[in-house]
């Protein structure tokens, strides 16, 4: 069978199917004493054989084909203009495509945009896609669902809760620190201590003590880790300390380093990353990155009055899974912060959707009003 194999596959081709063999010792008197020979019959399906073989050039076809059907998918819900909504100050986003586009234009990543819209396309019916409201309310939601949310820090009698802000330079860590203390010290009665590690910065400790002076909370100063470490310790009549610490920049390691030792001095707390919200998506990365070694278990988007695209920072918290926690918008105290939602973070970036029929959307964008200062007046 080997030589024979070899035989047809010289004459007709790998290809080649073996139909029959039979083991064969001829004709007459004389074939019983004959050595047996093996007969094959084999054959080449030509139809098979003849049929083209895909090429590199069909491959590319068929992915083009693919890439066009994709485009198609997200334009098939067109309708033949877009129009201004009166009342919410923002542009009516009538299609999967205008939707794309404004996800760009506020600075969500194109990635994160596709699968947003994406997404959309696959679980809604065509009628749903023909209709604005229900699209519109649809990829608010959507947005919004693609977001994480941590628990609003909560002080329990009895246990002291030790609070940190961490973060780069500029970013308002000092000013959010004392609008949480006045937030859970007047609206709680919450006991609330603040301690000061930031003993670099020209002025940071005398600012922090006028915040604390117009609070009525005391403020303590940690020069170093095991200092902190006994500040804590000898704290524990306080329901909440609130630890604000010095700016540091991300890309010089010693500092960072410096940081998490402060933290670490501290075994049971809560640390939160403050980032603003209008920084480039790249320089949040790269600070989420950095600031990764102190394990925040949430994120502060701050200054969001101060810029009108928020697609970095959502791409930002979509992307790492961070819990969102607060939010800041001003420079009043304790006015200017209100929890996270993503209601509200949604109608910062894309506008607010008008409510369909029957609908409610809550109240998560509404924010605490008390007696205010401003940092001017610390200042």
């Amino acid at each position: 069978m080997p030589e024979a194999l070899a035989l047809i596959r010289a004459d007709l081709g790998r290809d080649a199917v073996i139909l029959h063999s039979e083991e064969v010792r001829g004709r007459g008197p004389l074939a019983r004493l004959r050595r047996p020979y093996l007969e094959v019959v084999a054959a080449v399906d030509t139809d098979l054989s003849d049929f083209p073989r895909p090429t590199p050039a069909a491959d590319q076809s068929i992915r083009r084909m693919q890439a066009e059907l994709a485009a198609l998918k997200l334009t098939l819900a067109q309708v033949t203009e877009s129009r201004t909504e009166p009342g919410n100050g923002i542009r009516s986003v009538a299609t999967l495509e205008d939707w794309y586009r404004r996800l760009l234009e506020q600075g969500v990543a194109p990635p994160l945009a596709q699968q947003v819209i994406q997404t959309a396309a696959d679980e809604l019916s065509r009628w749903a896609i023909d209709n604005q409201g229900v699209l519109n309310q649809h990829l608010h939601w959507h947005l919004g669902r693609r977001l994480t949310f941590a628990e609003p820090l909560s002080v329990t009698p009895g246990c002291s809760t030790v609070f940190f802000l961490v973060g780069p330079t500029g970013v308002g860590k000092t000013a959010t620190i004392a609008k949480l203390s006045a937030n859970f010290s007047r609206a709680q009665r919450a006991r609330v201590l603040i301690i000061t590690t930031d003993t670099f910065r020209v002025g940071a400790i005398s600012q922090m003590a006028a915040f604390g002076q117009l609070l009525g909370i005391p403020v303590e100063v940690a020069y170093n880790p095991p200092q902190l470490a006994a500040l804590v310790t000898g704290s524990q009549l306080y329901d909440l300390i609130m630890v604000d610490t010095p700016g540091r920049n991300q890309r010089v390691a010693d500092q960072v380093a410096e940081l998490s030792r402060y933290v670490s001095a501290v075994p049971r707390r809560v640390v939160h990353l403050a980032l603003a919200a209008g920084a480039k998506y790249e320089d949040m990365r790269q600070m989420a990155q950095a600031f990764g070694t102190v394990a925040p278990n949430g994120l502060v988007f701050t200054k969001l009055d101060e810029t009108s695209t928020l697609g970095p920072a959502y791409t930002l918290a979509c992307e790492t899974g961070l819990p969102l926690s607060y939010l800041t918008t001003g420079l009043r105290v304790p006015e200017d912060i209100e929890v996270a939602t993503p209601e509200r973070l949604v109608d910062a970036m894309v506008g607010r959707v008008p409510d369909m029929p029957g609908g409610n959307r809550g109240n998560g964008g509404q924010k605490r009003r008390a007696a205010a200062f401003s940092m001017q007046e610390v200042q």
